[in-house]
């Protein structure tokens, strides 16, 4: 996360930063990624970046808990609790909503970007789940053929994981909102019935 000296910034300064690494998050992969050139765009110096943000991978998950905390804020808005495969298709919804907004091409580059190891990750990353905690938005868990934490967790990458599947296909135009939602509905469904005829 920033350093204090970011949340002092005067609140334009602050935004021309992060909308400099967000250009450049946007446009090349994660490990090509300059903070030269974050500073550069943002007209400060390399120093003064590492002023406000550790490093790279700070800045990078400052941006990601925006939208994470969006993502929370609307669940809170809603008051309502999810089972976990609806859960995983909220999430889906609102990842896909952000196409066409500033925060698209960044967002488009965060999942091509992703192999993967990257999706429990991601997930944590999401807040969806973190370590022992249990799902806050989450009803039903009682409901599934889970005995153990660990377990739960390894359902919950699973769904995690066509979730990003299916993401994928539609933020680069592979496939259509539609057609990418029922391929996210006929992978949960292989999930809750199994693969096999």
């Amino acid at each position: 996360m920033p350093n204090e000296a970011f949340f002092h910034l005067e609140e334009q300064k602050k935004q021309i930063l992060l909308k400099s690494a967000i250009s450049e998050f946007s446009s090349l992969p994660y490990e090509k990624v300059s903070i030269f050139k974050i500073a550069q765009n943002a007209g400060i110096s390399r120093t003064s970046f590492y002023y406000y943000f550790k490093g790279k991978e700070d800045i990078y998950q400052y941006l990601l808990k925006q939208i994470r905390d969006s993502f929370i804020k609307e669940l809170e808005k809603e008051s309502k609790k999810y089972d976990i495969f609806a859960f995983g298709r909220k999430i889906f919804f609102f990842i896909a909503s952000l196409k066409g907004t500033e925060s698209d091409a960044f967002f488009r580059q965060v999942i091509s970007d992703m192999k993967p190891e990257d999706t429990w990750t991601f997930f944590e990353r999401l807040e969806t789940c973190a370590g022992e905690k249990h799902f806050e938005y989450l009803r039903g868990l009682d409901g599934l053929k889970v005995d153990s934490t660990r377990e739960l967790m390894g359902l919950a990458f699973l769904i995690a994981s066509c979730t990003i599947f299916s993401l994928k296909s539609y933020l680069t135009d592979k496939m259509s909102l539609e057609e990418a939602a029922r391929d996210l509905d006929k992978m949960y469904d292989m999930i809750k019935y199994g693969a096999v005829k």
